[in-house]
């Protein structure tokens, strides 16, 4: 797999980090509201990248609980792996 990327000593360990949280996240998320945490979160850090003192961290993870707060709250909780039941399914 290492070889199927050219030049990877290029991208040096930020890249391998990243590529391992991406690698952790994603199995965990499971609902709808932790999807949308997950995607406000990368949103803002990706936002917010230029701030100083990394205050993109901290409002990328305030953004993230915001976000799935109020997408848990909007929206009924059902796990995206469930499927519908048979009330759920359209007729």
């Amino acid at each position: 797999m290492g070889n199927a990327v050219p030049d990877a000593e290029a991208w040096g360990l930020e890249f391998a980090m990243v590529a391992v949280f991406v690698g952790i996240v994603v199995p965990l998320v499971t609902s709808r509201a932790m999807l949308a945490c997950v995607v406000a979160s990368a949103a803002a850090a990706v936002l917010a990248y230029t701030l100083p003192y990394n205050l993109g961290l901290i409002l990328a993870a305030l953004a993230g609980i915001l976000a799935g707060l109020l997408t848990e709250k909007a929206l009924p909780s059902r796990p995206t792996s469930q499927a519908p039941t048979e009330s759920e399914q359209p007729a």
